[in-house]
């Protein structure tokens, strides 16, 4: 069927990095058919594309879509989304419900790995609300549920950061330093230092 083949060159697109065109085949895939059950790994597969380029709108769409048959079906699959709509909220400034669903993920996590992306998100939540102890304990429960955890670059920052706002420059330069050496062109980069260059001063 020519749904098939749509899916197909979408997940194809995607394992190439080129978004714009698995977007394009995964929709007219799904505008075929949205609602078998072979057609919901396409919807999985669309709605991480747009969470990696920041179009948490469209993201929350498909989220919407898919959530309920996950849930009933395979529930790794609907840990993972509730994930990316704990997100999708925060960055929609919805931080409350963010807060929610990363409880949830703890609540119905069965694995030290899948506990440690609910930790990851709840660091956010904390860092958010300027509880930067809470922050740094929450990091160390990622590390500790997950030593190869996908984002430590991330992890690294809430921890170097939040080191930072608690008065202890000593602790945040070495993470600084740290940081600097294992992500040299990472995404925190211009961040830590500007940081860096303030001194001991809060913001």
């Amino acid at each position: 069927a020519i749904e098939d083949l749509y899916r197909l060159m979408g997940f194809s697109y995607s394992v190439l990095s080129q978004d714009d065109k698995a977007i394009d085949f995964l929709e007219k895939s799904l505008a075929i058919d949205s609602v078998s059950e072979k057609q919901q790994l396409a919807i999985f597969e669309l709605l991480k594309i747009y969470f990696r380029l920041q179009e948490y709108t469209s993201c929350l769409k498909w989220i919407e879509v898919s959530e309920s048959y996950f849930y009933q079906n395979h529930k790794e699959y609907w840990l993972s989304i509730l994930f990316f709509k704990g997100f999708v909220k925060y960055y929609l400034n919805e931080v409350k419900e963010g807060e929610k669903l990363f409880e949830e993920i703890l609540e119905n996590a069965e694995s030290d790995p899948r506990r440690a992306t609910a930790f990851f998100g709840l660091a956010f939540i904390s860092f958010h609300h300027k509880n930067y102890l809470n922050t740094i304990n929450l990091c160390e429960s990622v590390a500790k549920h997950d030593p190869d955890f996908f984002d430590m670059e991330s992890v690294g920052f809430l921890t170097a950061v939040s080191f930072k706002y608690l008065g202890r420059e000593d602790v945040f330069t070495k993470y600084y330093d740290e940081l600097k050496k294992k992500y040299p062109n990472g995404r925190y980069r211009q961040e830590l230092e500007r940081l860096r260059n303030e001194g001991n001063g809060k913001e």
